[in-house]
């Protein structure tokens, strides 16, 4: 009996007609239609005046902070306050859940002053973004000597990745690797956020046994 490795960031349950039907661009066989769906009917996701999802474009910094937040319950309201980075602008519809993640001591940016909302997010950013905001501290986590490969146990993000690793939010494509550097697409960081309001709902790692059932045998 042969098992097939589930790629990371992909649904655990295989996906039905039903739950891709509101976006064009989101087939049933989507790997991640499942979580875009959720996420769309709880209100936390939208799509294009087109109808698309566009699952498989990156997704920015600020774009991600602003699902998470939703996710999170955390509001943000307009503000006239002077913006935190230099590359932010108090006229940017980012402006204000940028400022509210900075009160929050959440957002730190760069060492130039700049937050870069308009690039591409990597993997470890949104999982550190992420725990950040549901407010799971990892400080006190023991970490793997090795938490997959490609994962850097002594780099900044390793407590994050090892509690992502734990609670089965990330998992290794078919060689046991994962890009640390990889930058999320739409589709990929509604998975990561989907799987973590259910960790934080449940209190247990998030159930892939359904995937491993369906791949068995293929």
């Amino acid at each position: 009996m042969k098992r097939f490795i589930v790629l990371f960031l992909l649904a655990a349950a295989a996906p039905v007609s039903v739950l891709a039907a509101n976006f064009s661009d989101v087939t049933a066989d989507n790997p991640n239609s499942k979580a875009i769906q959720i996420l769309k009917d709880s209100g936390i996701v939208s799509g294009y005046s087109d109808g698309t999802f566009k699952p498989n474009q990156k997704i920015s910094r600020a774009e991600t902070l602003a699902v998470i937040l939703k996710a999170a319950g955390i509001m943000a309201e307009k503000t006239s306050s002077k913006s935190p980075f230099t590359d932010v602008s108090e006229n940017d519809w980012f402006f204000p859940i940028i400022k509210k993640g900075h009160d929050m001591k959440k957002l730190k940016g760069y060492e130039d002053k700049t937050f870069r909302p308009g690039n591409p997010i990597t993997l470890t950013e949104a999982i550190a973004m992420t725990l950040s905001f549901f407010k799971i501290n990892v400080k006190s986590l023991p970490v793997d000597s090795e938490i997959y490969d490609g994962l850097d146990s002594h780099e900044w993000y390793a407590k994050h990745a090892q509690y992502a690793k734990n609670q089965n939010l990330i998992e290794p494509d078919e060689r046991g690797f994962i890009d640390s550097a990889t930058a999320l697409t739409r589709g990929q960081a509604a998975e990561l956020v989907y799987r973590i309001r259910l960790v934080v709902q449940t209190s247990k790692p998030y159930d892939i046994t359904e995937k491993w059932i369906e791949t068995e045998n293929k």
